[in-house]
């Protein structure tokens, strides 16, 4: 029988290793890519498509809506989380 530590690591391995992560990476670079043209092309707010997977969630880590830098990395005033 599993320990509970253990099924923890299993878990945190499925997901670092499996297709999540392959997912989440390149709807991370889409959206990312996404903000850049929204802003270039004049967007001071902008919104974003939540991800397949909340990696954010699962590390325990502010939404990139919910994230005070994140606008001012990208040089916008606001990011917003469209409803999925």
């Amino acid at each position: 029988m599993y320990s509970h530590s253990r099924m923890i690591i299993d878990d945190y391995l499925h997901v670092v290793n499996g297709p999540t992560v392959a997912r989440y990476s390149s709807e991370w670079d889409a959206r990312h890519q996404r903000i850049i043209d929204l802003r270039d092309a004049g967007a001071r707010t902008v919104s974003v498509r939540p991800l397949s997977f909340d990696l954010a969630k699962y590390m325990r880590l502010p939404e990139i809506h919910e994230h005070e830098f994140a606008p001012k990395f990208y040089k916008v005033d606001a990011i917003v989380l469209e409803d999925a």
